[in-house]
């Protein structure tokens, strides 16, 4: 899942509410300078954070391919890299509005998933 939004949206937010529906009971913090952090729980969880990352290439040399085949993705700051992600995510966009308050953007393939 890409995860879009300016500073302060609430990327991290969204990825440790994800997290905890996938029983990640530890702390999930922004992997901004660790870039990317793996946690365990009723599915693997890979977080990642591309804000550091200023192309295509550098994520490459990251060397994430086979762990994202194997867990659930969440990537903050995917427009760093859009080139290299795989074209199949699903792109959640979160936007504040002038009164601080939230619009999330999810996909409808998301939604019909979670109805079955």
């Amino acid at each position: 899942m890409l995860l879009s939004g300016g500073i302060g949206a609430g990327k991290t937010v969204l990825a440790k509410a994800i997290g905890a529906s996938l029983g990640i009971a530890e702390t999930m913090t922004s992997p901004t300078f660790t870039i990317v952090q793996e946690y365990v729980g009723t599915a693997p969880v890979l977080h990642v954070d591309l804000y550091r990352i200023s192309s295509d290439d550098e994520f490459d040399q990251l060397g994430l391919e086979e762990s994202m085949r194997r867990s659930v993705t969440l990537i903050e700051w995917p427009e760093h890299a859009h080139r290299a992600l795989p074209v199949d995510a699903h792109r959640i966009t979160i936007t504040i509005a002038d009164d601080g308050s939230r619009t999330i953007d999810v996909p409808d393939a998301l939604l019909q998933d979670q109805a079955r």
